[in-house]
């Protein structure tokens, strides 16, 4: 039996234990007594580690009548817990004490000394509380007297509601059993209380040592992340397999999580955001029911795989081995199994050197594809689509590859070019991917998607998304993803185009404004704009181009002046000063100077409406037919909440 520290009742033994008047008042409440119940009742033969207590040795000792010397400590941490455990073994000790069976009194009696002791002839509790609490948990808790007076503070509602929990508890482990059937019971809780339930306990000698131990066991390192959480969990749970089956899980929880922590590195995805996705496909798609760490321990609850001869009420029943049961250890190899895959296709999501090398000629496009959405700035809204995706059609590759487009398609037209909010439509593209992931046909599912898109993001209103006035330039990535894409399509040589990281990492230097934001004021600008147009059409799509640096050009005008001073425009094969035409530059750059002999209103309306049909065509979208079912409306509610999380570390 592995050491899990102190049982309870070594703990207590040879201990004069008081709270602080400096601690805060008890505070558990239903939630917390009912998880320790649990606890006690799931235990089986196996020890269980229930918290860590520290004491500070107080200098002082005291001697019962019976001579046992008694060191008196003051109980620096865990004093939540332990209270909580010294009111169970005497709510124990109580419902013994009413038995007339021998052994029932005997065990009464080894409780009562647990609880009480007796020093220079006064029963005095063990454990004694701080503050306005301590005489009545002495008088009234582990006490006969009944409360009295003014009304109870909160500490103390606590106090008795915790005592009155486990007399319930207790009372239905004895409800309609006989006599010797709940003694067995009663016998079997007090020995997983007072000899199962372990502590880690750690003394000091003086105050200031209190600090140390808290900022070294408290305050170095990271809090468990909730991956690491669920590993915990998964191990705990392992102990109801027979051996075989344990080791086994063991070895595949330590594989998965190595190679789970391999993949997530190496693109800087947050482990969060894994398990959420997971959950997302794989059990539940409504996110209001995603609580972390906690919803898996709910997917694997305890009591549904112990054996109930491990349980209190099966104290009294055949204590033999259970017929073996497979489940856990199946249910638990398939949840490893899946997390591990999908570590994997995430990464591969993030990864600009992701080569899908299971998807043959196939790869590269999806590659290609998935590097588009990348600089959409848009892809955890996507997780669980491509998740689903490549869970339940794994060699599917035209499936993929169409999910992929579609994907880059939506976050395009919603969030870049529209400019929704960044939630818009995540909803239906989180059950969109459920419906994938339990058997749902992919076309139907698409189609679902793509009525989606269409409702959002009209041909229309991406047209109108393009208007002149629209102000795009403030919209750092959304602009330049539209502009690079526009880029990439005249490039000949997409290896001549800076990458796209390069672009953005530069911040405004790479968008020039060919109309500058703040020409001079003898500037032959104005003789082309008034400053109403100025501030209107400046930011607009139609004005910006991307460039390898802006400040080559300044604040030039156009072309070049009467006087000498040379424009933006240039000529071909003009080297100094910089210009459009320049060799070096970008294709869109040096279009501008072929296509635009001159830079007015007319001329940005006209660029910006180029920049719309093209981006009709890149990004295309299917208007539904009129005999289409609409989108079921349930499925639509979240989109109008914020439901948005940082995804990378």
């Amino acid at each position: 039996m592995p050491d899990l520290g102190t049982p309870l009742e070594q703990v207590l033994q040879d201990k004069l234990l008081n709270v602080g008047d400096y601690q805060r008042p008890y505070a558990w409440e239903e939630k917390q007594l009912s998880d320790l119940w649990a606890d006690i009742d799931l235990l089986g033969s196996l020890p269980h580690y229930t918290g860590t207590l520290v004491l500070q040795d107080m200098g002082s000792t005291q001697t019962t009548r019976s001579g046992q010397v008694l060191t008196l400590f003051d109980v620096v941490d865990g004093q939540q817990r332990l209270t909580t455990c010294v009111i169970l073994l005497d709510r124990l000790r109580r419902a013994l004490r009413d038995q007339r069976d021998p052994d029932a009194q005997e065990a009464a009696h080894d409780l009562d000394r647990l609880v009480y002791v007796n020093v220079d002839g006064v029963r005095r509790p063990r454990l004694e509380l701080g503050g306005d609490l301590r005489e009545f948990f002495a008088d009234s808790i582990i006490g006969d007297d009944a409360p009295e007076g003014a009304p109870l503070q909160l500490g103390a509602r606590r106090l008795l509601a915790a005592s009155r929990y486990f007399d319930n508890q207790i009372a239905d482990l004895t409800a309609d059993v006989a006599p010797e059937a709940g003694l067995t019971r009663l016998l079997a809780l007090r020995a997983r209380v007072s000899h199962q339930l372990r502590f880690l306990v750690y003394s000091v000698d003086r105050s200031d040592e209190v600090g140390v131990l808290f900022e070294t066991v408290n305050g170095r390192g990271k809090p468990l992340t909730e991956l690491e959480r669920v590993k915990n969990y998964l191990l705990y749970l392992s102990r109801q397999l027979n051996d075989v089956q344990r080791d086994d899980v063991a070895a595949n929880i330590n594989r998965s999580w190595s190679t789970i922590f391999s993949n997530l590195g190496r693109v800087g995805l947050r482990d969060d955001a894994l398990l959420r996705a997971h959950w997302l496909v794989t059990q539940d798609a409504n996110t209001r029911n995603w609580h972390g760490a906690d919803s898996v321990k709910a997917k694997f609850p305890r009591s549904a795989y112990v054996p109930g001869s491990s349980r209190l009420i099966g104290a009294t029943e055949d204590a033999a081995s259970p017929v073996p049961d497979d489940r856990l250890y199946l249910a638990l190899d398939a949840y490893i199994n899946s997390l591990r895959k999908s570590a994997g296709i995430l990464a591969d999501v993030h990864d600009p050197a992701a080569t899908y090398p299971s998807y043959a000629s196939a790869g590269s496009e999806i590659a290609q594809t998935t590097a588009a959405l990348r600089r959409s700035g848009s892809v955890a809204s996507f997780h669980p689509l491509l998740l689903a995706t490549r869970l339940a059609h794994a060699a599917n590759a035209g499936l993929y590859l169409r999910v992929v487009h579609f994907c880059e398609r939506f976050s395009a037209r919603v969030w870049a070019i529209r400019g929704l909010r960044s939630n818009a439509g995540e909803s239906s593209i989180r059950w969109a991917a459920r419906d994938m992931f339990t058997g749902t046909a992919p076309d139907e599912v698409l189609a679902g998607l793509e009525q989606r898109l269409w409702h959002l993001a009209p041909d229309e209103d991406v047209v109108s998304s393009f208007g002149a006035l629209v102000q795009w330039y403030p919209r750092s990535t959304a602009h330049k993803f539209v502009l690079y894409e526009y880029e990439l399509s005249k490039q000949r040589d997409a290896s001549d185009l800076p990458q796209f990281g390069d672009i953005t990492a530069k911040g405004n230097k790479t968008t020039e404004h060919i109309l500058p934001q703040t020409p001079a004021s003898d500037s032959a600008w104005w003789k082309s704009f008034t400053p109403e147009q100025h501030a209107k059409l400046v930011h607009g799509i139609g004005n910006l181009v991307l460039t390898r640096d802006n400040s080559r050009y300044g604040n030039r005008d156009y072309l070049d002046s009467a006087d000498g001073r040379r424009g933006k425009r240039g000529r071909e094969g003009q080297a100094e000063p910089w210009c459009y035409y320049s060799e070096s530059n970008l294709a869109r750059e040096r279009e501008l100077a072929i296509q635009f002999s001159e830079w007015t209103p007319a001329t940005i309306e006209r660029r910006a409406s180029d920049i719309a049909a093209w981006a009709l065509t890149r990004w295309p979208a299917r208007r539904p037919a009129a005999t289409e079912a609409d989108i079921d409306d349930d499925r639509l509610i979240e989109d109008e909440e914020v439901d948005t999380e940082q995804d990378f570390e």
